[in-house]
């Protein structure tokens, strides 16, 4: 067989593609690493360079709700419950990646958001901690990322919020832990408990599982290391810790670890665990779970109300065939009883009928009758299958408030919606009279559910009884939607959600081809280049496919559909891949809970209905008629809710069938690996272009907010007391009560007056008479129980003239020994010659022009940047009690002096 020839110039020009790819990606590689938004380093002095420009606190009210994002911090306020402090966050839009670094404040009885400006705000980060204690925010660790993801800031640095004031301030102390994200904390008592988290570089990732312990009274980090021989949880991030009375629990969590293959690859652990940390000695015990627990997930959110946990959401990652991995996320809300640690899944209860209604009902019904007679008497009934909708009548006055009567019904509309239209017509036998009542019928058997989609890294707090989630981050299809919806359950009634603000769009920018692959080329520059050209041709297509779309915008409420696949053509191994998407999620692990594709609701509540029965009694704790009654309400709630996806399943199953039938597909396409971005790996988003950029567009009416400082209110209470009271009860005037340095005009004065020091080491309450062991305790207690008796319309913030008063100087503040600020000097001077002005008119007589230059020359010609004079020149009661204790002191000392003389001399 003769040797075959090649064509002439075919070798030559594939050498200069080869040449051309080559080229081209050395310039790319090029290019990025000369990218300046990889700067991590110039990116934050920039930050830092606008942060130093702020002067003062700038609070905007009733601003646009946040931008999308996850891995932020929600808060609950501890002076306020009905307020949630939202901070930090990240978002990813296809292309780059922004963190925030901005704080707002939602008031959730009023519905408004406000956005706060502070100077000496702490840099933009995600993946962070926050701890709410008094009337402080405490914030530790958390990441910042480049906006193309190829380097990764970790920080450890410590900050503390003033609530009162929204003050931040860096707590710069020895001991603390080191750089991380995706760790946890949580406040026991009057300690903040750090544990785990990763330090991720690109090159070198590490998991902690070491516990820290920073006391707030004593101001000290402490590293609690295991005892020889002890139990302890595994390394791990993006877990969940809650505290209940003196037990803290650790559940699930996030590695990664070496293989022990050639490759030496790295593989993810999704952790199922859980632990038991006491306090109080520091030991580590394993919980076995018991009950119903959920499955292994990532990305979940927990809380604490009172004797239980909540767990919602989480993600699970399943590989399909062709290496394609599938990830579900969920919506599911479970209970973990914090009491016998007994996990059951939470299902929304049934809205109940008013009592009018219970009494027809029950009169209506034979004595003894329950849900199983009524079950029975259902399967009796003959059933029409040629009805598309098998509907009696229905009247509204005499069955509306009779859910049991309804199975039949129920269950006929459920079956019947799954089934598939060919195309032809079926006629009903039977019509209903009443298309009214048919209507009515159908939306008070079928109403629209409100729930939150399924999502990880989202916020949820409990406030008030309601449990709040924000934010977080789906996918759907290639695309990641993160969402700014936030959503409230009323935890008493357990009826339904409210979505009080709902999911904005997002715009997705999609990325090209070549930017997705650029790394895996760049690893893997000469493999497959040796293919036949069809291969070539491939890559031609995908990169034109890739500029024809270019970038492309989502908006997240059409997430169901795109998850559904509804208005698009749908590929054959992508049906398949949905499908197999949508079983597992509806019962590969958990039949108990899921209908079967085609099952009623009559056959789903028989099959399941000990489980559900289980499930109602760990919650209601009732039996007999009522626990079946509560038993059949959650297996219909999860039967509505799982409806979509059934019907969903059965379409593409019927496609499916119909497409094989037709035959193979004609023609296929070669798609290059897509990068894949791990969901269970808590990676960092983020960055705005610009510092300035971390604060949304506002309108244009804002407003200030003053937030009044106590202990600021006290010291300038005190310098009058001192230094101009004295002066003022010598020349015999009476200050107006327009004047603001009227003790009427304090906010603080009534509860200061009922303030009653016992001793050095006991303060008592003058409203409710309970007893303190320092003063500091006091004003905690009158804050939290006695907030209420001030007198905020009328009076006011004596700590907004501690600049004019000189508060620091007698506080002994730290901004003594700081730069003197021209522009605050010629503020505080303007501000304390116009309470002169006001509170000592000249023309009020010759004692008011006296107190007049008196103030001026006590405290406003302090206000220079010259140092050359003092505060309070004129002295004051402070002074004058120093030299009467003085002359007590040596008059005590002459006496026995005297005494011995007078002795001598007798």
């Amino acid at each position: 067989m003769g040797k075959k020839t090649k064509k002439p110039g075919k070798g030559k020009e594939k050498t200069e593609k080869k040449t051309a790819k080559a080229e081209e990606k050395r310039a790319r590689r090029e290019s990025k690493k000369l990218s300046p938004e990889d700067d991590i380093d110039a990116i934050l002095l920039s930050i830092q360079k606008e942060e130093a420009k702020k002067k003062e606190v700038h609070i905007d009210e009733n601003v646009p709700a946040p931008s999308p994002r996850s891995n932020c911090t929600l808060s609950i306020n501890p002076l306020k419950e009905t307020e949630l402090i939202l901070y930090g966050g990240e978002f990813y839009n296809g292309s780059k990646t922004f963190v925030y670094g901005d704080l707002y404040r939602y008031d959730v009885d009023k519905m408004q958001w406000k956005l706060v400006s502070s100077p000496n705000s702490p840099p933009p980060r995600s993946a962070h901690q926050a701890v709410a204690w008094k009337n402080f925010l405490y914030i530790f660790g958390g990441e910042f990322t480049s906006p193309n993801q190829e380097r990764f800031h970790h920080y450890k640095d410590f900050w503390m919020l003033d609530l009162k004031t929204n003050q931040w301030e860096q707590l710069n102390l020895k001991g603390c832990p080191s750089p991380r994200s995706g760790h946890r904390m949580v406040l026991y008592k009057h300690k903040i408990i750090v544990f785990g988290g990763f330090y991720d570089t690109l090159r070198e990732v590490r998991y902690h599982n070491d516990l820290y312990v920073f006391d707030l009274d004593d101001f000290k980090w402490q590293e609690i290391k295991p005892k020889l021989g002890s139990m302890w949880p595994s390394a791990r991030s993006g877990f969940q810790f809650f505290v209940y009375q003196d037990q803290i629990f650790l559940y699930g969590g996030y590695s990664k670890e070496v293989s022990s293959d050639k490759n030496g690859s790295e593989k993810g652990i999704v952790h199922s665990d859980m632990w038991c940390l006491d306090p109080r000695t520091w030991e580590w015990n394993k919980v076995k779970k018991s009950g119903m627990p959920p499955g292994p997930r990532a990305g979940f959110s927990m809380c604490v109300h009172k004797k239980r946990a909540l767990l919602f959401g989480g993600v699970v990652d399943m590989e399909m065939q062709g290496d394609v991995m599938m990830s579900l996320f969920m919506n599911e809300l479970y209970g973990f009883q914090l009491d016998n640690n007994r996990w059951y899944p939470l299902e929304l209860r049934k809205e109940k009928s008013t009592k009018a209604k219970l009494k027809k009902d029950s009169q209506q019904q034979p004595e003894g009758s329950d849900l199983n007679d009524k079950i029975n008497a259902f399967e009796a009934e003959p059933s029409s299958t040629n009805d598309k909708y098998q509907i009696s009548e229905y009247d509204e006055d005499e069955e509306a408030g009779d859910e049991e009567s309804n199975i039949d019904e129920m269950s006929q509309q459920m079956v019947t919606d799954m089934t598939i239209d060919d195309g032809g017509s079926t006629k009903s036998s039977t019509k209903p009279q009443k298309s009214k009542s048919v209507s009515s019928f159908q939306n008070s058997v079928l109403p629209e559910i409100v729930k939150p989609c399924g999502r990880i890294n989202s916020c949820m707090v409990v406030g008030k009884d309601t449990l709040y989630i924000y934010g977080g981050m789906m996918e759907v299809k290639d695309q990641e939607i993160t969402l700014d919806d936030l959503y409230s359950l009323n935890l008493s009634k357990l009826d339904e959600w409210n979505c009080i603000i709902p999911a904005s769009e997002s715009e997705w920018v999609e990325a090209s081809e070549e930017e997705d692959e650029d790394d895996d080329e760049d690893d893997s520059e000469d493999e497959g280049e040796s293919d036949s050209n069809d291969e070539e041709t491939d890559e031609d297509e995908d990169d034109a496919e890739a500029k024809n779309d270019g970038a492309r915008s989502l908006q997240t409420g059409d997430a169901v559909a795109l998850i559904r696949g509804e208005g698009k053509n749908l590929r054959r191994k992508e049906k398949r891949a949905r499908i197999e998407q949508i079983r597992a999620n509806l019962g590969l692990s958990d039949s108990q809970r899921t209908p079967m594709p085609g099952e009623s609701l009559r056959d789903f509540y028989r099959r399941t209905s000990l489980y559900w029965q289980m499930a109602a009694h760990e919650h209601t704790q009732h039996t007999g008629k009522e626990l079946r009654k509560d038993g059949f309400d959650l297996a219909d709630s999860r039967y509505r809710e799982l409806k979509p996806l059934l019907d969903e399943l059965a379409i593409l199953e019927a496609e499916q069938k119909a497409e094989e039938a037709e035959g193979p597909e004609t023609s296929s396409r070669k798609r290059g690996k897509r990068k894949m971005r791990s969901a269970f790996i808590p990676t960092t988003k983020s960055f705005e272009e610009s510092a300035s950029a971390r604060t949304l567009k506002q309108d244009t009416h804002h407003a200030h907010e003053v937030h009044c400082s106590r202990e600021r209110s006290r010291a300038a209470w005190h310098i009058l007391e001192d230094y101009l009271m004295p002066f003022m009860e010598e020349e015999g005037y009476q200050i107006s009560t327009k004047c603001r340095l009227h003790p009427d005009n304090d906010l603080f004065r009534d509860q200061e007056q009922h303030k009653i020091s016992v001793d050095i080491n006991e303060w008592r309450c003058g409203y409710c008479k309970k007893s303190f062991r320092a003063e500091k305790f006091l004003d905690q207690h009158f804050d939290n129980r006695h907030y209420n008796l001030l007198n905020v319309n009328q009076s006011k913030c004596l700590a907004d003239l501690c600049g004019a008063l000189h508060c620091d100087f007698v506080m002994n503040s730290k901004s003594l020994k700081a730069k003197c600020n021209p522009a605050a000097v010629a503020r505080n001077r303007h501000l304390c010659e116009s309470l002169a002005d006001s509170c000592f008119p000249v023309t009020q007589g010759p004692s008011a022009s006296r107190l007049h230059d008196f103030f001026l020359h006590q405290f406003c010609d302090a206000h220079t940047c010259s140092g050359k004079r003092k505060p309070f020149p004129k002295g004051g009661k402070k002074q004058a009690s120093l030299l009467y204790m003085a002359s007590s002191i040596l008059m005590l000392m002459l006496l026995p002096l005297f005494y011995v003389l007078y002795y001598l001399y007798q």
